[in-house]
């Protein structure tokens, strides 16, 4: 990845994704980044969740936008009422991106690490306030196309 650009274009696709919500469970499940215009992909995540001391299981899923803007050359993450969720700041010698976001007296960092061959990248959240100190980590790999031989 050499632009901004390029790390926008890296997302779209299908990606299966386990997450651990710090010491509060784990989640497995399907991403799908969506061109929806030349410049904006949608995200969604559908995901079943198990909660550490719970039996049951539960459906989960959630919705962002990413938007790249050529004019400045950033892309930003936004929540799907379009607020801004943060701008990422990549860091291309390190194969890295970095957002921050506060909501309330709580401080999410979020930290992209993207592998080298391009089909997998983790994302982790460092969740720093006064009643909250956990990290989430989620590793996404692209899912493959199915070739069927006949």
């Amino acid at each position: 990845m050499q632009s901004v650009r390029d790390v926008f274009r890296f997302f779209v696709g299908t990606w299966c994704l386990k997450r651990v919500l710090g010491n509060q469970g784990t989640a497995r499940g399907v991403a799908e980044f969506t061109l929806t215009d030349p410049d904006v992909l949608h995200y969604r995540e559908e995901l079943i969740v198990h909660y550490r001391g719970r039996a049951s299981l539960h459906h989960a899923y959630k919705d962002y936008v990413y938007r790249y803007n050529a004019r400045s050359d950033q892309l930003v993450k936004q929540f799907s009422d379009g607020q801004i969720f943060y701008d990422l700041d990549v860091k291309f010698g390190l194969r890295k991106a970095y957002g921050n976001h506060l909501c309330g007296q709580d401080m999410y960092h979020a930290t992209y690490n993207f592998a080298d061959d391009d089909n997998s990248f983790t994302l982790s959240y460092g969740v720093h306030g006064p009643k909250k100190a956990y990290v989430i980590g989620t590793c996404y790999e692209r899912k493959l196309p199915v070739i069927s031989l006949c």
